[in-house]
């Protein structure tokens, strides 16, 4: 069963989408590129376009593939260049298995008990003009400047456990240990704990979009 919320933050518009799709246990969290054009759009046109494009979990890296180009043609056709773009990371769980496939900085967590464990890796490099890490990998990037990467696995999971996927309002603002206590004082109110979540990550007036997606795992 999954939970989604999302807040605007200290923004001026939420640029963040959510996927939870219970019946096809198909989840997803899209964070709209900052400084970027519509990136709103890019994110919805990402989550919107998973949902009608996935099948089977071995679909996920063409169907990433198929939401790149079809973001990049947008941003082509609206404003002459690849102006836009989203991260995107989406989970399907069936039989005990997770199948994870995820481009940018958004992330996949895996809580077992108290144990919050980074299952996505962040796609990102150190920019010397901008002095810090900056997006290496997202959906609608110009090719020409850095490849599309992909990281498409599969992990068991266990009834119990729970999955997180997040945009980065989240981790940047919460530290992990803060993140499992607001999960376990609302364990037996999933939509009240990304809610809390949310809200928390939000407090300070510069923090940026939040959104989490919670999936808890049953029998």
């Amino acid at each position: 069963m999954g939970y989604g919320f999302s807040v605007i933050g200290g923004r001026t518009k939420n640029q963040d989408s959510f996927l939870v799709d219970s019946l096809k246990s198909l989840f997803a969290v899209a964070d709209g590129i900052g400084g970027g054009k519509e990136g709103e759009v890019a994110s919805r046109m990402s989550v919107e376009g998973l949902q009608k494009h996935f099948r089977t979990p071995s679909d996920f890296p063409k169907v990433f593939e198929l939401l790149q180009g079809e973001i990049y043609d947008y941003a082509i056709q609206h404003f002459g260049d690849a102006l836009m773009g989203t991260t995107l990371t989406a989970a399907h769980i069936q039989g005990g298995l997770l199948s994870l496939c995820h481009t940018g900085d958004s992330r996949c967590y895996q809580l077992a008990g108290s144990l919050l464990r980074q299952l996505t890796q962040d796609h990102e490099v150190y920019d010397e003009g901008h002095q810090g890490a900056v997006l290496a990998s997202y959906l609608g990037i110009p090719r020409d400047i850095y490849p599309l990467t992909i990281q498409y696995e599969t992990y068991p999971v266990r009834s119990g456990e729970k999955l997180l996927i997040c945009s980065d309002g989240l981790y940047r603002q919460l530290e992990d240990s803060e993140i499992v206590a607001v999960l376990e004082e609302n364990s037996s109110e999933p939509q009240h704990a990304v809610e809390r979540l949310c809200q928390k990550a939000a407090r300070d007036p510069q923090s940026d979009n939040v959104t989490v997606v919670l999936i808890e795992l049953g029998d």
